[in-house]
């Protein structure tokens, strides 16, 4: 056995054909003829336009957008539905008016309760620096106009 042998397609067996629905009616399309199996290559090929579209092709994509379609019909009518439910109990358990309240605020996490911490310890730094520097600038305001008057008496 050569290497090539390998990679030469094998011959099939000859077995009986699948057969296919003729599902043409479900999309309009006159006569549904397949000539292969559906794969999931050739409808990749067929969805990016690399290849031309057959009529099983477009049957199958109609019914799964139907499908889906449906699942989402449903899922929207469970959750209106639910949602109706929870509004019609809140109104039977407080009577007949329902009220709105607000949401409660959210509790704060660790990380934040510890800037706010750090903000409020800087922001108090910040005041007692300010006053700090202030009293400094006095201080020395005095020294100076202290040296001031000391050179005007030993001038005079």
């Amino acid at each position: 056995m050569a290497l090539f042998d390998f990679f030469k397609p094998k011959k099939k067996k000859e077995t009986s054909t699948k057969s296919y629905t003729d599902t043409s009616s479900l999309a309009g399309v006159e006569k549904a003829s397949r000539t292969s199996k559906p794969s999931l290559l050739g409808d990749l090929m067929m969805g990016f336009g690399l290849k031309e579209k057959d009529a099983s092709y477009k049957i199958r994509t109609a019914e799964t957008i139907r499908r889906n379609k449906e699942e989402s019909e449903k899922k929207e009518k469970r959750r209106k539905s639910e949602s109706d439910d929870r509004s019609q109990k809140r109104a039977e358990s407080k009577g007949t008016t329902t009220k709105t309240t607000k949401a409660k605020p959210k509790q704060k996490t660790e990380e934040e309760l510890y800037a706010e911490m750090k903000a409020r310890e800087l922001a108090k730094r910040r005041i007692a620096g300010k006053a700090k520097r202030k009293e400094y600038e006095q201080a020395v305001g005095k020294k100076v106009a202290a040296r001031k008057e000391k050179m005007r008496l030993i001038m005079l």
